[in-house]
């Protein structure tokens, strides 16, 4: 998605829906888009070659839960600005957008507060259902730690 601004005398206003497949992404985020993304904004021409571009990012991503993976559908809104160079009188936006959502990615989405995660020894959701791996576990001692049972 480009801007071309040449023609503009101070501002240009820009309002548009585009899909994840238009968007050449170069950033590599943990969720997945869905359906449209809304993107509205300006560009004011600074002096030479600057311009400031502002933008409101919406829309929907879909991430995997930190601890049990199940996909989690999150609504967003991510402001947006920067004094950028325009070289050539056109602004490229797939890169600002792709900074834009690499900037404001959560660090852990949890499917519910209190989500139990999944079993480290066999990947069950405990979530959905109890396994016996942890029972199993607490019984057997790592061998290689054995020796520190006698201090006790």
């Amino acid at each position: 998605m480009d801007i071309n601004i040449k023609d503009t005398k101070r501002r240009y206003d820009f309002d548009f829906t585009f899909t994840k497949d238009s968007l050449d992404k170069d950033e590599e985020i943990s969720g997945q888009l869905t359906g449209s993304q809304d993107v509205s904004g300006r560009v004011e021409k600074l002096i030479d070659d600057k311009a400031l571009l502002k933008f409101t990012l919406n829309g929907q991503i879909i991430y995997p839960c930190s601890r049990c993976l199940t996909p989690v559908i999150k609504d967003y809104s991510y402001p947006f600005e920067e004094e950028i160079e325009v070289n050539g009188g056109v602004i490229h936006l797939d890169d600002y957008i792709n900074d834009c959502l690499f900037i404001n990615e959560p660090s852990q989405i949890l499917c519910k507060e209190d989500c139990k995660g999944l079993c480290p020894i066999c990947g069950t959701n405990l979530n959905e259902q109890q396994c016996n791996c942890q029972e199993e576990q607490e019984d057997e001692i790592d061998p290689r730690l054995e020796k520190l049972k006698e201090l006790l």
